[in-house]
C-alpha cells in the first residue's frame, strides 16, 4: 500500500466480515491511523490491522483530502483478532 493512502472502512462492521471462523472484528478511531496500527499489530491474538478511514465519502478518502479535517472522515483501523486470545 503506497505510504500516505488508506483503505475506506465502514462504521459497522458485521461479525461475519472476519477472515476465518472464530476471529471477530473491531473499528477504532484515533488521531493516527498508523500509530494505533503499530500498537495493536504487535498484540498476541492480533492477525491483522489495516488502516483507512471511516466516515465521509469514499471519492474523498485519500489522505491529502482528510488531512483537511473538511471531508467528515475519521482516521481508523480495522482490527481482525482472536477473542479466545484477547478480548
Amino acid at each position: 500500500e503506497a505510504q500516505g493512502e488508506g483503505h475506506r472502512i465502514p462504521l459497522h462492521v458485521r461479525p461475519e466480515q472476519a477472515d476465518t471462523i472464530g476471529q471477530a472484528v473491531a473499528v477504532l478511531a484515533g488521531g493516527c491511523f498508523w500509530g494505533m496500527e503499530a500498537i495493536f499489530e504487535r498484540l498476541s491474538g492480533v492477525n491483522s490491522v489495516t488502516s483507512g478511514y471511516a466516515g465521509g465519502t469514499a471519492a474523498t478518502a485519500t489522505y491529502a483530502q482528510v488531512s483537511t479535517e473538511t471531508t467528515r472522515h475519521a482516521e481508523a483501523i480495522r482490527i481482525i483478532y482472536d477473542p479466545r486470545r484477547i478480548s
